[in-house]
């Protein structure tokens, strides 16, 4: 009718309720070269959204620019 760890898990959460016993944090291992590699990747995302804000950002100041009445020089 119930699965097989059915109480070996309502006795486990009894456990860790009374007694405050929480479980361990998953700890991940990860070679250099990969972490190298996820950093320059990382990285090149963010070049890559700074560049796309920096035409954004030129595009935006063309548009004011035209839209602007064109005043004389100043001498």
């Amino acid at each position: 009718m119930y699965p097989n760890n059915y109480y070996g898990d309502f006795i486990h959460s009894m456990l860790n309720n009374t007694f405050g016993i929480r479980n361990q944090p998953t700890v991940y291992v990860v070679s250099e070269e990969r972490m190298k590699e996820l950093e320059e990747k990382r990285q090149q995302r963010t070049l890559s959204s700074i560049d796309e804000r920096i035409e954004e950002l030129q595009a935006y100041r063309k548009s004011v620019e035209d839209s602007s009445p064109k005043s004389e020089p100043k001498e």
